[in-house]
């Protein structure tokens, strides 16, 4: 490739590999820089290293491309800056820093930088933080102790993920972002919500929820008693959120389900016992819970793959599924 053409090279990966952006680099013309890119069911991982150069997703960008999904920089090499809601976060080796697709944002790579990049919807990162959105360009530092926790493994998964078979990514996608919240909310000394004692007890009781999901049996008293508090205290807390303990379970294993069925991994695999993983043991309870909150049946959602509410016009990205063959009815 002849060297005027590397950088206009590396502008149109990069729009290919995230999303519509621009680029600017004093080194056009003696441009060193690449993207080496896993795209895995849910999230994609990549490396990319390059000369310095500034990255600037803009509102014309985003009119052009308005795919909703939350991406982390980590940086493994040099320095880096992550700019967005007028906040700067300063990233220096096995930092990291999340920033959102639907808000303007600028990446400044003052010299030659390697970067570790993790893009997925940003709906899965809400389901575990819901007040992910007020921690953009906020510094998650390896000097403190979680950050560096969470750094390390970051950085192992990315290098086993794309390696291991459909069913384990499938988890690994999971503990991934289940790290990437534990990281967020480690951040100190901050004004946002989440610093609140309350949002901690929230986030507290929502990882337990998580990580019990699949346990039939789990209650309200079980995830007070996770989380040291008393059911009355736990319940006040999640009802200032709008919305009650067993609504948020029910809630995330409807969620959970729905992204099964949507896995090609489990396409065989019939729609109860999937019910069944994620603690639903009345069919016809999880029927009319599906139902009510899809507005389908889980058969009818697994043959089209949009629920009736996300299918009309609007300016939130709609979820594309691919073709299907008919499956054999449960």
């Amino acid at each position: 490739m002849k060297e005027r053409d590397r950088f206009p090279y590396f502008r149109e990966a990069a729009c290919e590999a995230y999303l519509m952006l621009g680029l600017e680099s004093e080194a056009t013309e003696e441009f060193h820089g690449g993207i080496v890119l896993e795209r895995l069911q849910g999230i994609s991982v990549s490396t990319v290293f390059s000369d310095t150069c500034i990255v600037n997703r803009r509102k014309k960008d985003i009119a052009r491309s308005n795919d909703d999904c939350s991406l982390l920089n980590l940086q493994l090499k040099s320095k880096g800056y992550v700019n967005q809601h007028d906040r700067i976060a300063e990233l220096d080796l096995g930092d990291f820093a999340i920033y959102s697709s639907t808000e303007p944002y600028q990446l400044l790579c003052p010299c030659s930088y390697k970067e570790l990049v993790f893009q997925f919807p940003k709906s899965d990162l809400l389901a575990r933080l819901p007040n992910c959105e007020l921690l953009t360009a906020r510094k998650v530092s390896k000097a403190n102790e979680i950050g560096r926790l969470v750094s390390g493994s970051l950085v192992d998964f990315s290098r086993t993920i794309g390696n291991a078979d459909e069913v384990v990514q499938h988890y690994m996608k999971d503990t991934v972002l289940d790290l990437i919240a534990t990281g967020l909310a480690s951040i100190e000394n901050s004004t946002f919500e989440l610093s609140r004692p309350e949002q901690h007890l929230m986030l507290r009781a929502r990882s337990y929820i998580h990580a019990n999901l699949g346990n039939s049996s789990l209650t309200r008293e079980m995830v007070a008693n996770a989380t040291g508090m008393s059911v009355r205290r736990l319940s006040d807390v999640f009802s200032r959120e709008g919305t009650t303990i067993a609504a948020y379970i029910r809630l995330m294993r409807l969620d959970r389900i729905a992204r099964d069925l949507l896995n090609d991994l489990f396409h065989r695999q019939p729609i109860s016992e999937i019910a069944f993983r994620w603690g639903f043991n009345n069919l016809q309870h999880f029927s009319k819970a599906f139902r009510n909150h899809y507005r389908m049946s889980p058969r009818d959602y697994r043959r089209h793959g949009t629920p009736l509410y996300l299918a009309q016009p609007s300016t939130a990205t709609k979820r594309k599924s691919p073709q299907r063959t008919p499956r054999r009815r449960d």
